[in-house]
């Protein structure tokens, strides 16, 4: 799908208009870094790694798991197993719990 010329113009003056307003109201930079860093770095840290693995390996995991619950798993097949699975879904919620966190402490200081 094509943005038009006039989507792309408005996208462009609303950023720009945003970062215009959040320039003139926040006089210490060390807030917004703060910020930018504990939502971006908890996001690309831990959220997104868990939640594309998690949706990447679908639910082949999940149904092996049910008919097979006691074969091993081979290396292999090893970053589709239910425990990666798992794992996966724990930092995705450990990344969920730090975000809040650090925007917290971030605006309380």
């Amino acid at each position: 799908m094509q943005s038009t010329h006039t989507e792309r113009g408005s996208a462009t003056v609303a950023l720009v208009s945003f970062s215009t307003s959040i320039s003139l109201a926040v006089s210490d930079l060390g807030i917004v870094a703060a910020l930018t860093g504990a939502i971006g770095a908890t996001s690309l840290g831990y959220v997104l790694p868990g939640f594309l693995f998690w949706k990447i390996t679908g639910n082949e995991a999940d149904e092996r798991a049910a008919t097979q619950p006691l074969i091993p798993v081979p290396v292999e097949e090893l970053a589709s197993s239910s425990v990666m699975r798992n794992s996966a879904i724990a930092l995705l919620v450990l990344g969920a719990i730090l975000m809040p966190a650090g925007v917290a402490l971030t605006l309380t200081q």
